[in-house]
């Protein structure tokens, strides 16, 4: 990636991230800032909104039923002696390889669904982070691609067992921790139950930079400006050369009309980065901004 596109990324990481996650966010006025709400961390009501709890997840077996007859018959064979082996697994062990087997057939025949679902059974059975990790990153990446409500229930469902597996597994692996909420937020639609629950976790993990930056483009996308400010500020607190946080605290201060500081916060990053070509590209955009 070319240096002076540093920007654009960033941005997007920022802007771009939680403008998919909660839909567009009306633009305060310039000079006239949005107002703040008292609660916490909520994002507007957005696309995903309502969730899957009512939703009756899709039935596994009724799936591959109907993806089998794509099959060509010697392909076909393959996969019926597979599934034979594990109708007849009797212990863990043998239940684990068998699941194993077939989420390796379904991988080759490159369908990411049944491939993370048996990889993840197999997963759950032997606490395999390799296997859980796959399954439920997978099943997260593709929920929202998927437009048959019970088949997203479905994902939501087995992609949400991994995690918790994993988090029981390696307690210490934050990154899953954020991951799951994510899930709640982005795959089951839940959102104020995610946010809420990233946000109890970060106030018990106030270290984190990446659950700070998150929180913080979603108080962007529900017009929180000073609270996106503040945890923007409690990144660079931890991390005062943290890009995103610059990027997130300018963007806030722009959206709340204030455009003097945006520009100041963004000759900040300026300085930290110490780039020419960054440089070019902050100058461009300030340019824009004015």
């Amino acid at each position: 990636m070319r240096k002076n596109q540093i920007i654009l990324v960033a941005i997007a990481v920022v802007a771009g991230t939680a403008l998919y996650l909660f839909g567009n966010t009306i633009k305060p006025k310039t000079g006239q800032a949005a107002d703040q709400h008292n609660h916490a961390e909520a994002p507007m009501a957005g696309p995903m909104m309502g969730g899957l709890e009512d939703i009756t997840p899709a039935d596994i077996n009724s799936l591959t039923a109907a993806a089998k007859k794509k099959l060509k018959p010697e392909t076909l064979a393959n996969l019926e002696a597979l599934e034979r082996q594990l109708a007849k697994a009797r212990t863990d062990a043998e239940r684990t390889e068998a699941y194993d087997l077939v989420g390796r057939f379904w991988h080759d025949q490159k369908n990411r669904l049944f491939a993370a679902y048996y990889v993840g059974q197999s997963g759950l059975l032997d606490n395999s982070e390799k296997k859980l990790t796959f399954a439920s990153h997978l099943l997260a990446e593709d929920i929202n691609k998927e437009n048959d409500p019970s088949v997203r229930k479905l994902m939501f469902d087995v992609a949400d067992a991994c995690y918790q597996q994993l988090m029981r597994v390696n307690p210490a692996d934050e990154d899953v921790a954020i991951d799951h909420k994510l899930l709640i937020i982005e795959g089951a639609g839940n959102v104020m139950q995610g946010v809420v629950m990233l946000r109890d976790w970060s106030d018990k993990h106030p270290e984190n930079k990446r659950a700070h930056l998150i929180l913080g483009s979603m108080s962007i996308q529900s017009q929180q400006f000073e609270k996106a400010l503040e945890r923007a500020d409690k990144v660079l607190a931890l991390d005062r050369k943290n890009l995103e946080a610059y990027l997130l605290k300018s963007q806030a201060y722009q959206l709340m009309g204030q455009k003097d500081k945006a520009i100041a916060v963004l000759n900040e990053a300026k300085e930290m980065m110490n780039n020419p070509d960054f440089s070019k590209d902050v100058d461009a955009f300030i340019e824009q901004m004015k």
